[in-house]
């Protein structure tokens, strides 16, 4: 390809039992597919520390690029056209680019990511947000060799012949021609990449209950951390949230406050008939304990979660629940990933059991 002052990467992150470099090689499953049908370059400057952290157990395609040296590059419109964007659509394999200008050296360095000088791309394999192997793909593969690339990744990936779990963006679910958010049944995961809840909530959970379970609806997810989010300020993601029908004030009924994620919805022909929200209780101090001051889970709310109120989940209403202090984080008390999902992970189970079985 084209040799020029340009750095031009590719991460693959992945939740497999790859050992390290040098051992046996070790396909790396993809868990998560894709309803894009070309690359998504994001809007605004992604934190690889944070992407990395939230998506290391998902199994995603990650790239980045250096967007001053490769604008009207050919090298760079040749490779996405006739070789990323056509693995996408054959493999519903999601890829997602990034822009390196915008990584700093300490970021680089973490990573054991080498700064080249041609627009020649490089795919890395990541371990628990560590390097453990690399794949180039420039001239001496065949310049934009679709083959070459499919038997180089078919070594490298365990991609399913379906997906139950796939990333859309807002043309899949709203646009005109294909607004298939007005499908008879839809079930909807909304996250952002640099949330920890969805972080956590997400490979710890979803990924695996979704591979012990023969789902009969797929689950569509949607990432808005690419709404210019500025922690809930920024006008396209107001806009985002109340699309989405997140926030109370654009569904009195499902909605939570402003609008929180990780929450997954189930829709019938575009109208949202239950959600649930995963943490974003609130919690206040109360004597040597703390009580949860804040939740989606109230007695009020419950009389219209349909999948909630006649299961066996044994704490429906979590608003007034008490928390010891040893399962708050010491330094801003609060609930603790681990200790909160011994009460919503039943309840998010509850939903899926209901809308995906």
């Amino acid at each position: 390809m084209k040799r020029k002052n340009t750095l031009f990467l590719g991460i693959l992150v992945s939740i497999s039992s790859l050992t390290g470099c040098g051992q046996k090689e070790t396909k790396l499953p993809i868990n998560i597919g894709t309803k894009l049908d070309q690359i998504k370059e994001l809007k605004r400057e992604v934190d690889l520390t944070a992407l990395l952290s939230s998506k290391i157990g998902e199994g995603v395609l990650l790239a980045t690029y250096s967007k001053s040296m490769s604008s009207g590059c050919s090298c760079w419109t040749g490779f996405k056209e006739e070789v990323a964007n056509k693995y996408i659509k054959n493999h519903n394999v999601p890829i997602y680019f990034f822009d390196t200008d915008k990584l700093s050296d300490t970021t680089i360095k973490k990573y054991n990511i080498a700064k080249l000088t041609a627009s020649d791309p490089i795919f890395y394999l990541f371990k628990d947000g560590k390097r453990v192997k690399s794949y180039r793909y420039g001239s001496a593969n065949s310049i934009f060799s679709y083959s070459k690339f499919e038997k180089e990744m078919s070594k490298m990936l365990d991609v399913p012949e379906t997906f139950k779990l796939y990333y859309v963006d807002e043309d899949y679910l709203f646009d005109a021609s294909k607004n298939h958010i007005n499908d008879a049944k839809t079930v909807l995961f909304t996250e952002r990449n640099a949330c920890s809840d969805c972080s956590y909530i997400l490979p710890n959970y979803i990924v695996p209950y979704v591979k012990s379970h023969d789902l009969k609806q797929d689950i569509l997810i949607m990432d808005i951390q690419e709404y210019n989010w500025n922690g809930n300020n920024s006008e396209d993601y107001k806009g985002i949230i109340n699309k989405l029908q997140l926030s109370e004030a654009s569904n009195a009924t499902f909605g939570y406050g402003r609008g929180y994620v990780p929450t997954i919805q189930y829709y019938e022909n575009g109208e949202v008939k239950d959600a649930s929200v995963t943490f974003n209780d609130s919690l206040e101090s109360n004597g040597d304990n703390y009580k949860v001051s804040q939740s989606y889970y109230t007695e009020e709310r419950l009389q219209n979660l349909n999948f909630l109120k006649n299961s066996q989940v044994e704490n429906k209403v979590l608003f007034g629940l008490d928390v010891p202090a040893a399962d708050t984080d010491p330094n801003y008390h609060f609930w603790t990933h681990e200790a909160a999902s011994k009460y919503h992970t039943p309840i998010l189970e509850a939903f899926l059991n209901t809308y995906c079985l």
